[in-house]
């Protein structure tokens, strides 16, 4: 057989061991190149999950503000809400999900304020808010109460 005129059924025949090395060699390094290249797909595929959860919760950060406009509840209710869902996609029906966190919040704020009113030091005594912030701001003023205006008027 000469070289020049050899074809690979040729080679099969007469030198299997050249064929075997030859295919053994081809395919190590296609494996090498194919683990890298899987590799290389999963670390573009991870980095395009992270930038399509960035921009979910970045426009899911956008409605719930539109939402949080819209609601009647103090300030630091949305704060809490936003801190929220800052970090996590809410599944389902947003408007609903918010709804309902904005209801727990106003629940929990009126626990803690007890419809307005507040207690006065360990009296027990109760006044609202802009009473007893009144009064503290006459005292720290050096206003006298009205009580004691009433008494010189008689």
């Amino acid at each position: 057989m000469e070289l020049e005129n050899a074809t690979l059924k040729d080679l099969k025949e007469s030198r299997q061991d050249l064929v075997e090395a030859i295919n053994k060699e081809t395919s190590a390094g296609n494996t090498e190149k194919v683990t890298k290249l899987e590799k290389d797909l999963k670390e573009a595929n991870d980095k395009i999950v992270a930038s399509e959860k960035v921009q979910k919760l970045a426009k899911q950060a956008q409605d719930v503000d539109v939402i949080l406009k819209e609601a009647k509840i103090p300030e630091p209710c949305k704060d809490r809400i936003r801190a929220q869902v800052k970090d996590t996609i809410v599944e389902g029906d947003l408007k609903e999900s918010v709804g309902k966190m904005i209801a727990a919040e106003l629940e929990f704020a009126n626990k803690l304020s007890g419809k307005g009113k507040i207690k006065l030091g360990g009296s027990g005594e109760t006044a609202d808010v802009k009473e007893s912030l009144g009064k503290e701001l006459d005292k720290r003023a050096g206003i006298e109460e009205p009580k004691a205006k009433e008494t010189e008027a008689k």
